[in-house]
């Protein structure tokens, strides 16, 4: 019985991770034999790595901190390694602008010293290491030799989510309840850790623009990604009525909010993975580029266009004119998504099929 083990932010509310872990698992059983198990990891938690024929780092900003520590018990151990679409996060926007417009780099470290150094040995010894996008390729780069390349651009676990219909009824908002245009929006919090250090201005901008949006006919559906976000959903929606009509979706799974998601005409997000959620479902989305990791995507599917910067006075018009951008550019948005998802399954599921040969050959 072949044993692997997923190494991830898994079973903490966040429904990014947790939708990218049961992609994993759902690719796995579909593509390897039966007589396999799969475990999950979360940094805290007990685990003998040396029972394990294999470690996976999977889907989320996780390339650093105590996620590496696993990887280097695992090498040490010389069980293989597969990173399956990790990701860089928590960059400064002087580091980040330093990847998007080529310029010279200047800082004596990229990542965290600790880190780099853990990389450096990880990198050139996993079998395969996926990542999330070009920026994280970037933040990487210096940690290898010039003749050996060994990380390549997977993309996001996430763009390997299925769309699935769903029953008419989920959290007691009906089906039937989108009868108007409605625009679906994320919001939460990093407890002002974005770049901008302003989510209280953020927020104050959003709700005007909403009002706009509404005034103009379209409905307002708030949705939550995460169980801590909730507080600041719900002071969205009492700023927002009652002027404005205002439907919440306080919990879903990823297949129920896809199902919802359909049937909006787009998305403004806060939170990374709501976007993948509102793209697997056809409809367009705006992201709130509120980390490095939102770029780092958005740049993965040739689509930088369609982030607003959380580092400005100006959200309110910026999201008017992304509303605008979206009737004449929202299925050109769609269309680019997806040519660049059947490129990165192809990448991802190339990782797995590596992970198969690895375990039964």
């Amino acid at each position: 019985m072949k044993k692997i083990l997923y190494v991830g932010f898994i079973g903490k509310g966040n429904l990014g991770d947790d939708m990218m872990w049961d992609v994993f698992h759902d690719m796995c059983h579909s593509l390897f034999p039966n007589h396999f198990l799969i475990h999950t990891y979360t940094p805290g938690q007990k685990v003998l790595v040396n029972d394990y024929d294999a470690i996976v780092l999977g889907g989320g900003s996780i390339i650093g901190g105590k996620y590496l520590d696993i990887l280097t018990k695992a090498m040490n151990l010389e069980i293989p390694i597969f990173v399956w679409g990790s990701g860089v996060d928590k960059l400064s926007k002087k580091k980040m602008n330093t990847f998007l417009y080529n310029k010279e780099t200047k800082f004596n470290n990229i990542l965290p010293k600790e880190t780099e150094e853990k990389l450096k040995k990880i990198i050139p010894y996993a079998k395969k290491f996926g990542v999330r996008g070009p920026l994280t390729q970037a933040s990487l780069e210096h940690l290898q030799k010039d003749s050996e390349k060994y990380t390549f651009i997977s993309g996001d676990p996430g763009l390997l989510l299925p769309t699935k219909e769903q029953s008419a009824t989920i959290n007691r908002v009906e089906e039937n309840t989108i009868q108007s245009p409605t625009i679906a929006v994320n919001w939460g919090t990093d407890f002002n850790r974005i770049y901008g250090k302003d989510e209280k201005g953020l927020k104050k901008q959003l709700v005007k623009a909403l009002k706009d949006i509404h005034l103009q006919g379209y409905e307002i559906l708030l949705y939550s990604v995460w169980k801590r976000d909730h507080s600041i959903l719900q002071e969205i929606k009492d700023e927002l009525e009652p002027d404005v009509k205002v439907n919440v979706i306080w919990e879903a799974d990823q297949n129920e909010m896809m199902d919802i998601l359909s049937k909006c005409v787009y998305s403004i997000n806060f939170k990374l993975h709501a976007n993948l959620l509102s793209l697997a479902a056809g409809t367009p989305c705006v992201a709130l580029g509120y980390r490095f990791k939102v770029y780092d995507f958005f740049h993965s599917i040739d689509l930088p266009s369609w982030v607003l910067s959380a580092n400005t006075k100006t959200l309110y018009q910026d999201i008017l004119t992304h509303h605008e951008m979206q009737k004449k550019y929202g299925s050109d948005m769609i269309a680019k998504y997806q040519q660049h998802r059947e490129l990165y399954k192809k990448q991802l599921l190339s990782i797995l099929n590596d992970l198969k040969d690895c375990l039964y050959n």
